[in-house]
Parts: C-alpha cells; structure tokens; sequence
C-alpha cells in the first residue's frame, strides 16, 4: 500500500505548467492539484478519487458521468421548499471542499421536473460554494435534452434543426456532387 502512495505521489506530485504562444513562453508554475492532463493513468486516478462522492450524500442521489455529477431529489411537489433545504444540505456535506476538488456553480443548474408549470423565481435558492445555481426550464444529459415536463418537444426540435441544416448544407453543395452520389 505504501508502494502505491508513493508511486501516485510521484506521478502527481511536483509538476510545473506553463503556456507556450509562438515561441513566447510564460513562467512555469507550481501544479499543486490534478492528473497530467492527457496521460494514461489520469481517467483511472480521476476515478478514484471521486467514487466516494455519493457516499457524504444524506438526502439525494447522485449519478457520476466522467467528471459531470447530477445530485437528484424527489417528493411531493407540495414539500419542494423541503426537498430543496435537504439538496442545500448535500451541497455544503460534499467532500469536495476538503479533497481540493473545486465544483463550478456557473457551471451547474437547477431543473424541477413536475407535470404543471411551477414558478422558480419564488422558491429558495440553490447554493453551492456560496453561489446560487440557476433554475432551467431544460438540460442537455448525455446528448438528450431533458425539459421540465418530460417532454420530448424540445430534444425533437432540437433534432430537427440539425437535420434541417445538414440537408441545408447538403443542398447548398448539390451542384457539386454527381447524379450518382444524390441518388445514393
């Protein structure tokens, strides 16, 4: 075991970083957090060392994504004021603040999922790291867009401008393509 620490001490440890722009280089700095970005090892030691977030987690569920973290709460819609306390409550328990592993709130947002328009702008804030996170009426998970009626509108919208500007793109450069290619 001490084999081990002392190799992933090695690894990570005393490293310098700077920034090289046509032949002009910055000064080195001291890296004091992190993997080598890039190297073999970095996604397994990420991994390992965030693995044990759900664990400080008392009220919510969190679903890990490479280095994307979604907490999710659920309950009646009537106890939302509630549900939101207890998310605030997982925020501040994160180990995150004692492990060095900075969390973006800019980053971050905030979907109430429920069958009938509910009106954030009157419900508690979401804090984490002392900033607020924002509510959304819709977030992109894992390429699908998730809305806050749990509709598929807006993924299929989203779909449908994309294809409309491939076949924009396709039909702007159809002079250019032979008869054989338009009609396979």
């Amino acid at each position: 075991m001490l084999a081990i620490k002392y190799f992933v001490k090695n690894y990570t440890g005393d490293r310098k970083q700077f920034v090289a722009c046509n032949g002009i280089t910055s000064h080195a700095l001291n890296v004091k957090n992190g993997v080598p970005q890039g190297s073999v090892l970095g996604p397994l030691l990420f991994s390992l060392f965030i693995n044990d977030l759900p664990i400080c987690l008392f009220n919510s569920k969190c679903r890990l994504y490479a280095d994307d973290a979604q907490l999710i709460i659920s309950g009646p819609v009537a106890k939302i004021s509630e549900l939101i306390a207890k998310l605030n409550n997982d925020l501040d328990a994160l180990w995150s603040k004692n492990n060095g592993l900075r969390l973006n709130a800019s980053k971050s947002q905030a979907l109430v999922i429920y069958s009938k328009s509910i009106d954030t702008t009157n419900l508690p804030k979401i804090k984490m790291d002392g900033s607020e996170i924002s509510f959304v009426d819709k977030v992109k998970n894992l390429g699908i867009i998730i809305n806050k009626n749990l509709t598929w509108y807006d993924h299929i919208s989203f779909i449908a401008q994309l294809i409309f500007g491939k076949l924009r793109k396709l039909w702007k450069f159809s002079h250019f393509l032979s008869m054989w290619v338009k009609k396979n």
